[in-house]
């Protein structure tokens, strides 16, 4: 006969032991992959997804090794950021600045100024100012800036003056050392600098829609920048950095980041850039390449329609990143002889070299067709190489059909390689 504490006792030992072979069997089916871990691989074939080998291919895009591979579900994304570097590019909009002095090609404009005054004292309720010149300086007391992709150097400080970066008042902004003319009902006049542009909101293009980009110096950049966002932003350094996850630490010559929550200080010293902060990353990068594994899938949105020998067809798909680190495209190849068909071209990968010149990662669609624009035809459009985590890209995708195409059922097989595993999507189309 069990006693009262020895039946207790054997009760709890045999408690123990079941929930160890349940903890196990849990461990061994495999949690999901963590941000910086290959994940198990996926295949979409028409928008089902179904299990396949890891792949290999391309072999470059294996996580680093320094990265130790985690089995947690959910991993921190925080970073910590420190360059030693020849320069560093961001889009992480700048604060604190209040006065910017340019000089290069200036051809830029207020497209709905208003509340004007000329240096003469002369007033004028609203039209459209433009500026052109050498050299500008812009004032104001409230100033925020989304200057693009800006390359900082320990001597020099470069703005990509293009159409869509501005300067953007909340108050006056006062411009001066250029040419200025205003269009109004119709009429341009040249105006005598400085020009105030008043009211409450106020943006200055750094380009007009029909210039292409040039580069401008920020002759007045300080040695010392504050970059705090929490919105997107891409930050790259060119020639010695480091960043460190919690999966490990990312160094070497080129490097960078695509993230959000952004504090950094960047210091202009003799013969290098010092960065020191923080971010929250989507996407970590080192010599152009995404460093943390993605998971992701391509649905088939719209079928394609019966096509005829000689004519073109569509059908619309959704690159979709079902992780939450960014997906990264690099390849897309017919992965079979009516993959041929499809008119398709990618973006290549975000540069992520610290400004300096180097050759573009990724955009490879080599074995697809691609048609050049011709007048009002626009020809194939690249599609996003990046697919933020927990989004879809959809596009409707054409194809030609050859005029000596087989009639009957022919399935278009497209290949995806990137920083996941690799993804072969399937369409049935019936060609007449």
């Amino acid at each position: 006969m069990l006693t009262r504490a020895r039946l207790v006792v054997a009760i709890s030992v045999v408690l123990t032991l079941a929930a160890g072979v349940l903890i196990g069997r849990v461990a061994g089916g495999g949690a999901p992959s963590a941000v910086g871990s290959p994940p198990v691989g996926v295949s979409s074939e028409s928008g089902s997804l179904r299990p396949t080998r890891a792949s290999s291919s391309p072999r470059e895009l294996s996580p680093d090794p320094s990265l130790p591979r985690d089995g947690a579900v959910h991993v921190s994304r925080a970073l910590t950021l420190h360059t030693s570097a020849r320069s560093v590019q961001t889009t992480i909009p700048l604060t604190g600045v209040t006065r910017f002095d340019f000089s290069g090609k200036i051809h830029m404009q207020v497209v709905l100024a208003h509340d004007i005054v000329d240096g003469a004292g002369r007033k004028y309720s609203m039209g459209e100012l433009h500026a052109s010149g050498s050299r500008i300086r812009v004032t104001g007391s409230d100033l925020d800036p989304s200057l693009g992709a800006v390359v900082i150097k320990p001597s020099e400080v470069l703005v990509t003056a293009g159409s869509e970066n501005r300067i953007d008042a909340r108050g006056s902004m006062r411009l001066s050392g250029a040419t200025f003319t205003l269009t109004e009902g119709g009429s341009t006049r040249t105006l005598r600098g400085p020009v105030t542009v008043g009211g409450f909101s106020s943006a200055l293009d750094l380009a007009e829609p029909t210039d292409s980009e040039s580069t401008l110096r920020w002759t007045n950049a300080p040695t010392s920048l504050k970059l705090v966002s929490t919105r997107r932003s891409r930050f790259s350094w060119a020639g010695s950095g480091s960043i460190r996850t919690a999966q490990g630490r990312v160094s070497g010559t080129y490097g960078g980041f695509e993230g959000r929550d952004v504090d950094i200080v960047v210091r202009r010293r003799s013969g290098r850039v010092v960065a020191d902060g923080t971010a929250s990353y989507f996407q970590v990068y080192k010599d152009g390449r995404p460093v943390f594994r993605a998971t992701g899938r391509v649905d088939l949105k719209v079928k394609p329609q019966p096509a005829r020998r000689g004519e073109s067809g569509s059908f619309a798909w959704a690159p979709t990143a079902s992780g939450d680190v960014d997906m990264c495209i690099m390849r897309i190849r017919a992965g079979s002889s009516d993959g041929r068909w499809v008119n398709l071209a990618l973006l290549p990968l975000p540069q992520m070299f610290g400004g300096e010149r180097h050759a573009d990662v990724g955009g490879d669609t080599r074995t697809l067709r691609y048609e050049e624009p011709f007048f009002f035809a626009p020809g194939t459009q690249p599609i996003d190489s990046v697919i933020q985590g927990g989004t879809g890209d959809e596009r409707t995708i054409t194809f030609a059909v050859p005029a000596d195409a087989r009639r009957g059922t022919h399935t278009i097989v497209l290949v995806l390689e990137g920083n996941f595993p690799t993804i072969r999507f399937r369409a049935r189309v019936r060609i007449t």
